[in-house]
């Protein structure tokens, strides 16, 4: 059980990490292109889309 609980914890701290590369990966984004970044919840396919542009 203790062993379990630790992959849990190791589990959610790699998913941590993932939701901050893709935070610094939009940052990056806007930075070089100017425009905000968010992603398309209507698409699985497309899961980028810009705000504000059709």
């Amino acid at each position: 059980l203790t062993q379990l609980i630790h992959y849990l914890q190791i589990g959610r701290q790699i998913e941590r990490l993932a939701d901050h590369a893709v935070n610094i990966a939009e940052d990056v984004l806007y930075l070089s292109n100017g425009e905000f970044f968010k992603k398309n919840a209507g698409d699985e396919n497309d899961t980028i889309g810009r705000i504000g542009h059709a």
